[in-house]
């Protein structure tokens, strides 16, 4: 049972991350003297920039010790040497939460290709220009670390016009998929048990009907390697506090509708509520940046791309500050804290497309990588993380849609989690 309430939380603690938006923002600095960057200086202005703690010991240290700088073979770090932008790309996307072998696999580049595939995905972000051997200068230096950690001004202001252009909203229909796969930790006990590239494909069918109605399909397709390809497909009502959904029953496999228990979701129409109109509290606003990467033209249509990323990693105050804007039950608000245990850290990377001539949401793509903590209650956990890339697209508003609830789902059983299988 607590393993299937572990994974909950980690979807729910994804998911919740879709609504915070940005913390700071600033001006970028104006341009400093145009000399070249050491790898220790760089070091020490990521250190302070991205505002991480360490006691008694220096920028650089500090970093190696997270795994952010992680120096030339041999072990020599070579911090009088000037730094490349591939070198500094690095360094970045790693301070955000992604590693290099989860980097490598969603840039489909491999450990030889390393230098292209940082600063090609900082580049799809609006972070980084140039060409990634050149050496970087102390202006470009502070201008990416302004960019990776501070949000830009224009970026915001688009947000919040799409944020009034949400207030419109009488429904909305999207399709999305998604892409989930498991990252086993080498080396440790149970690892040996789970499949290389074990993933899960997901197509899914949304209705949002305002104030507090959201209809979902879910048709997913698991695949692990050596055994038959598991598909399944679950319905899910959510309207106002109460959830209903599909599950396979216990002893036959069928799937039956269920009842969530009474309070153990937050009502609908209060979240919707707090992400259109209620200021984020700063507890939660330090987590996220936004930047304008740039436009593009679809169908005729012109779109701002608007760039998020950023990384979680201290869940226990990230968990307080989210109980405390949500009204959850005392069932929900254990499984927040007790979930926040087990999590590592968990770094966002999103596009979003914006109309330019109505500020409205047309969809986009959004990657979240989960990294769990080596060891859970005195267990060595063999699962290193869960990586999640989202596509949503065909979104449409505004159609004068309905949902209601069939009667078998009005009537369907309050789910006993006692009886639910273990996972």
């Amino acid at each position: 049972m607590r393993k299937r309430w572990i994974w909950i939380g980690i979807f729910l603690a994804a998911f919740m991350l879709l609504a915070i938006p940005v913390v700071e923002v600033h001006a970028e600095e104006a341009p400093k003297a145009d000399a070249e960057l050491t790898r220790g200086e760089f070091a020490a202005m990521l250190v302070e920039r991205s505002g991480m703690q360490g006691e008694n010991v220096s920028p650089a240290e500090l970093l190696k010790q997270k795994g952010i700088i992680k120096g030339y073979p041999g072990g020599e770090l070579f911090l009088d040497h000037s730094i490349t932008r591939a070198e500094a790309a690095a360094m970045v996307v790693r301070a955000l939460g992604l590693d290099d072998e989860v980097l490598f696999s969603l840039t489909s580049k491999d450990q030889k290709e390393w230098a292209n595939a940082f600063v090609s995905w900082l580049k799809i972000y609006g972070l980084i220009e140039g060409e990634p051997f050149g050496l970087l200068t102390r202006e470009e230096g502070s201008l990416l670390l302004d960019r990776a950690f501070k949000s830009d001004s224009e970026a915001l202001e688009i947000y919040e016009k799409y944020r009034e252009k949400s207030k419109e909203l009488n429904d909305m229909s999207a399709t999305a998929t998604a892409n989930i796969k498991v990252i086993p930790r080498p080396g440790v006990e149970g690892e040996e048990m789970l499949p290389d590239n074990m993933e899960m494909n997901m197509k899914l069918q949304q209705k949002i009907v305002m104030p507090d109605k959201i209809y979902q399909k879910i048709t997913a397709e698991m695949n692990i390697p050596g055994t038959d390809k598991i598909q399944y497909t679950s319905e899910m009502y959510y309207v106002g506090d109460k959830v209903y959904q599909q599950l396979p029953d216990p002893e036959s496999g069928e799937m039956k509708w269920y009842r969530y228990p009474d309070g153990m979701y937050p009502d609908l129409g209060e979240i919707f509520e707090q992400s259109y109109y209620t200021a984020i509290p700063p507890e939660l606003e330090k987590y996220v940046r936004y930047r304008l990467a740039g436009k593009a033209a679809v169908d005729d249509e012109e779109y701002y791309l608007l760039a998020s990323y950023g990384s979680i990693d201290d869940f226990g105050k990230f968990v307080d500050a989210v109980i405390s804007q949500m009204d959850m039950d005392q069932q929900m608000t254990m499984l927040l804290k007790y979930t926040a245990g087990l999590l590592d850290r968990i770094s966002i990377w999103g596009i979003q497309r914006i109309g330019v001539k109505d500020f409205s949401d047309n969809g986009g793509e959004m990657v979240f990588v989960v990294t769990l903590v080596p060891e859970f209650e005195g267990q060595s956990i063999p699962i290193k993380g869960i990586q999640m890339k989202i596509r949503m697209d065909e979104v449409k508003y505004n159609q004068q849609l309905t949902i209601d609830l069939p009667p078998e789902v009005e009537n369907a059983p309050v789910l006993d989690f006692n009886a639910v299988p273990q996972q």
